[in-house]
């Protein structure tokens, strides 16, 4: 049973989880599969990062297109959870930009409402 809610809900995911997400997945990770002459020196640091990305390189491009794989399953679920709680257009938007980015995290918040 769904909760009935406002059409224009919509609830971030916290600042700090939005910001680790964003640095690690949709920009460290990316950058290694796709220009990793592109991230920053620091160091001792970036050259044990890039020697591990020369050497796992298979690996990484297979976690990095899993991951993306997982978040438009996850915004195709934040789509049908919108339509189930006749959310409007711009607030559905809202959600799947957001479930796509952030994952579970933000898809999270929009499962509870059903549950609440």
């Amino acid at each position: 049973m769904t909760r009935k809610v406002p059409a224009n809900y919509f609830q971030r995911s916290p600042w700090y989880i939005e910001g680790f997400i964003l640095f690690g997945l949709w920009y460290l990770l990316s950058m290694s599969v796709f220009a990793p002459h592109l991230l920053p020196s620091t160091g001792v640091v970036t050259d044990w990062y890039m020697s591990f990305v020369k050497t796992n390189n298979a690996m990484i491009c297979k976690i990095y297109y899993g991951a993306l794989f997982i978040h438009i399953l996850e915004t195709m679920v934040a789509f049908y959870l919108c339509f189930r709680l006749q959310l409007n257009l711009w607030t559905s938007l809202k959600w799947a930009i957001s479930v796509f980015l952030f994952g579970v995290f933000s898809l999270g918040n929009l499962i509870s409402v059903n549950y609440a």
